[in-house]
C-alpha cells in the first residue's frame, strides 16, 4: 500500500536556515585558521630578524674576551687531547725595526754615561757582581720552593672555583665572577712558581680578571709575583674595572720596573687618576717590553697626560687614553 509523504509546514525554511548557519560557521573557521597561520608567520619573521647588535667599546680590540679561556672550550679540547694556546708575540720588530733588548741596552749605556758624568755611581767589581748573582739565585730558589705546593694546590682545586685549571692551561678568563681580592692569593703563587721554576713549569700567558673587586691588595699580590717572571710566561693581563685605585697603579708601576714579559696591560675604569698615572709613568720609564697599555676612563686629566709625556710614554707602541678629560 503506497502512502504519500507530507512535509510539515515551514520545514523547508528551517533546513535552509540551518544549512546557511553551518556554511557561515565553516567559512569563519577557515578565515580564523588562515589568520592564525599568517600571525604565526609574522611572528616567525620578526623572530628571525635580529636587532642590530650593540658593539661594546671595551671589547673592540684584538684581545676580545671571547678569545680567552673558557671552561666549556677547554673541556672540548681536553677530550681531544689538545690545549688551546694561541701565540701572543711582540710586534715591536715589525712596527719599529728594533727589539726590547736593543732598547734596554741603549738605555743602560745612556744611564752609565750620565752616572759617569755626575760622578754619583761607583761600578761594581767582578767579585761584587758574582756575590750579587749568587744572592739573587739563592733568593729565587727559596721563593720557587715556597710557591711550589700552593701552586700545585691551585691546579688541583681549580683556583677554588672548580675550574679545569692545570699547568698546561694557556689562558684563563674570570670576567665578572663576583671575585674578591682573595682569588689573587692563589693566582700569585701560580704566577710566581711558573716564573721561577727550573725547568719551566706553567703556561699561563693570558690572565683576565676584569670586573671583579680585586682592589689594591689583590693587585699588589699579583704584581709582586710578576716581578719575578724570569721565564717570561705571562704576556697579557686585564685588570679593568677591578677598583685598584692609586695604590694599585703604584703596584703596577713598581712591577714594570722589573718585569720583562708583559706585552699588554689593561687598567680601564680603575679610578687611577693623575696620581696613579705618575706611578705608572715612573715604571714605564724603566720598562722596555710593554707595548700596549689601556688607561681608558681613569680621569687622569691633563696633569696625568703630562706625567706620561715627560717620559715620552716609555717604550709603548699603543696607549689608550680615551675618556680621561684631557685637553
Amino acid at each position: 500500500m503506497a502512502s504519500d509523504s507530507k512535509v510539515a509546514p515551514g520545514a523547508t525554511e528551517v533546513a535552509e536556515d540551518k544549512k546557511a548557519v553551518e556554511g557561515a560557521a565553516e567559512e569563519k573557521t577557515a578565515e580564523d585558521t588562515k589568520a592564525t597561520k599568517k600571525d604565526k608567520k609574522g611572528k616567525k619573521g620578526k623572530k628571525g630578524k635580529e636587532a642590530p647588535r650593540k658593539v661594546d667599546d671595551d671589547h673592540d680590540d684584538h684581545h676580545d674576551h671571547e678569545d680567552h679561556y673558557n671552561a666549556e672550550h677547554h673541556d672540548q679540547e681536553k677530550d681531544n687531547n689538545t690545549i688551546h694556546r694561541p701565540r701572543v708575540f711582540s710586534v715591536r720588530p715589525q712596527l719599529t725595526g728594533t727589539t726590547s733588548a736593543v732598547l734596554k741596552k741603549k738605555a743602560a749605556e745612556k744611564q752609565a754615561k750620565q752616572d759617569e758624568k755626575d760622578h754619583n755611581h761607583i761600578p761594581l767589581t767582578e767579585e761584587e757582581k758574582e756575590s750579587k748573582r749568587v744572592m739573587t739565585e739563592a733568593s729565587h730558589k727559596r721563593m720557587r720552593e715556597k710557591s711550589k705546593e700552593p701552586a700545585q694546590a691551585c691546579y688541583n682545586n681549580g683556583l677554588g672555583l672548580g675550574l679545569p685549571f692545570h699547568a698546561e692551561t694557556g689562558e684563563i678568563n674570570l670576567t665578572n665572577r663576583g671575585l674578591k681580592s682573595d682569588i689573587a692569593e692563589g693566582l700569585s703563587q701560580v704566577l710566581l712558581h711558573q716564573g721561577l721554576s727550573d725547568p719551566p713549569v706553567g703556561s699561563l700567558h693570558s690572565l683576565v680578571l676584569r670586573t671583579n673587586m680585586i682592589r689594591f691588595d689583590g693587585c699588589e699580590r699579583l704584581c709582586n709575583s710578576l716581578k719575578y717572571d724570569i721565564n717570561r710566561v705571562l704576556v697579557y693581563m686585564d685588570l679593568s674595572e677591578c677598583s685598584i685605585g692609586v695604590k694599585g697603579a703604584k703596584a703596577v708601576g713598581d712591577m714594570l720596573k722589573q718585569n720583562e714579559s708583559l706585552l699588554e696591560i689593561r687598567l680601564k675604569y680603575n679610578q687611577i687618576g693623575h696620581e696613579g698615572t705618575a706611578h705608572l709613568a715612573e715604571g714605564l720609564a724603566h720598562n722596555f717590553t710593554l707595548e700596549n697599555l689601556s688607561l681608558k676612563g681613569n680621569a687622569i686629566l691633563d696633569i696625568g697626560c703630562e706625567h706620561l709625556g715627560a717620559i715620552h710614554f716609555g717604550s709603548l707602541i699603543d696607549l689608550d687614553l680615551r675618556e680621561n678629560y684631557i685637553g
